[in-house]
């Protein structure tokens, strides 16, 4: 310290030369709480809406073009139904 008892060093220099902070002085920063919240929902939705999707499996678009497909093969199937028209809407 400077005589007088005034000392210009940062405080946490002060500290960690007299061994009173133990993680060797480096200061943590400063973080807005608020934004710190929003960012561990945001990273909460995000890992369950990726369980969801492992979950529940394909897109939209996925179960469209199969369901598009499925009617593709059964209109072929009952363009070739051997048999009466009632037959065929069964």
């Amino acid at each position: 310290m400077a005589r007088g008892g005034v000392c210009h060093a940062p405080l946490s220099s002060r500290l960690a030369s007299h061994g009173a902070l133990p993680y060797g002085g480096a200061m943590g920063t400063v973080i807005n709480l608020r934004q710190a919240r929003k960012r561990k929902a945001r990273a909460d939705k995000a890992a369950n809406a990726a369980a969801n999707r492992a979950l529940h499996g394909r897109t939209k678009a996925e179960r469209s073009a199969q369901a598009a497909q499925d009617e593709r093969q059964n209109a072929v199937l009952r363009g070739a139904f051997r048999g009466s028209p009632q037959e065929k809407d069964q």
